[in-house]
């Protein structure tokens, strides 16, 4: 153990003598990690600049980082490891959830069909946990462009978003246009090839082998605030337990003519560009978010698809029984489109 002298002497050359709050203790084990080369001068400089900030429970979180580190080091983790706790466990928002947790869950079930009419699905539907992202893309374009256009978005959205920072799931959308832009760009400069050798194409069957998607997407956050990002007309709704009733809520805006089947204002990999809608709602426990394709919402009422999420969420049906009955519903009702329904519903601790 240092003296108190030796210990101020410590603190003043690395430029740290505000750390005075801190019990002795803390101080002399934040100088051990120094000591013992387990943390470096400019490491220690950054964490006590995120622990000034820190009330009421700073001892206790600077208690638990030196232990934590202690304990990498000890297994003989390798030090990168211990940097990621400092660096990124050290940040207010992890910080944050290791003193007051909040352990959101999600019941989540998807899935896609083709149809009755088409021989192909174009839909792509994506559940991915560790990410707490869903996603619903409905894909344009002949000779299984579509799926192509739909499967490159979702990949391009989901690789590129990043739960530490939530912003990056409209990143995301813009990434999945200019993924899905340089497809339809590569399959331009095949046509010329070919146009070249003499292979004559006509401007339909050009049009044809362009490719677009629909794309929305959900990520709700440990604390349940939920990110909606949304290009075309696939949707999302939020079923949400009121008062008296449940009230249904379309969360997107189609971006359709309406009343002209089949003509988006927008899509991703469009020549026009896009402008994604963007919005976020608290979410509550109980809440159900139900994603779907235009196979579903055309076929299939708001009014049916409320009814049929009360049951849900009442447990009157599982999950896998909603998705079922909601797709065979619009298969029964012709199926003319690919269809797909995806359900989340949320469940929060009682605080």
């Amino acid at each position: 153990m240092v003296n108190a002298s030796g210990e101020r002497e410590f603190y003043d050359g690395i430029g740290m003598a505000r750390w005075g709050w801190l019990p002795v203790k803390l101080r002399s084990g934040l100088k051990e990690l120094h000591d013992r080369k387990i943390v470096s001068t400019h490491e220690l400089q950054t964490i006590g600049r995120q622990f000034s900030a820190l009330e009421p429970q700073r001892d206790l979180i600077v208690k638990h980082v030196i232990s934590k580190a202690l304990e990498l080091h000890s297994a003989g983790k390798h030090r990168s490891a211990v940097e990621h706790l400092l660096t990124h466990t050290a940040s207010k928002d992890a910080l944050d959830d290791y003193i007051n947790p909040v352990r959101i869950s999600f019941e989540c079930t998807g899935a896609t069909h083709k149809g009755m009419k088409r021989s192909s699905n174009d839909d792509v539907c994506l559940i991915h946990p560790e990410k707490q992202l869903f996603v619903v893309a409905d894909g344009m374009g002949g000779h299984a462009n579509g799926y192509k256009a739909a499967s490159t978005a979702v990949a391009a959205l989901a690789n590129h978003f990043d739960t530490k920072e939530p912003s990056t799931l409209l990143e995301g959308i813009h990434k999945a246009h200019q993924a899905v832009v340089e497809k339809n760009e590569e399959t331009k400069r095949g046509i010329k090839a070919e146009e070249r050798k003499g292979v004559y194409y006509t401007d339909e069957a050009k049009h044809k082998l362009m490719m677009g998607t629909t794309l929305t997407a959900l990520h709700i956050e440990k604390d349940g605030k939920a990110h909606v990002v949304h290009v075309g007309d696939t949707r999302v709704y939020l079923l949400r337990k009121g008062i008296l009733a449940h009230k249904l809520s379309q969360l997107t805006t189609d971006h359709s003519l309406p009343g002209v089947q089949n003509q988006l204002l927008q899509a991703v990999g469009g020549e026009n560009g896009i402008e994604p809608e963007y919005k976020t709602v608290q979410a509550k426990n109980g809440d159900v978010f139900f994603l779907c394709s235009d196979g579903i919402n055309k076929r299939v009422t708001d009014r049916e698809i409320k009814n049929a999420l009360v049951k849900y969420a009442r447990g009157k049906i599982t999950h896998t029984d909603l998705i079922k009955y909601l797709i065979k519903t619009a298969n029964k009702r012709g199926g003319p489109d690919n269809s797909t329904a995806l359900v989340v519903k949320v469940k929060m601790p009682k605080k």
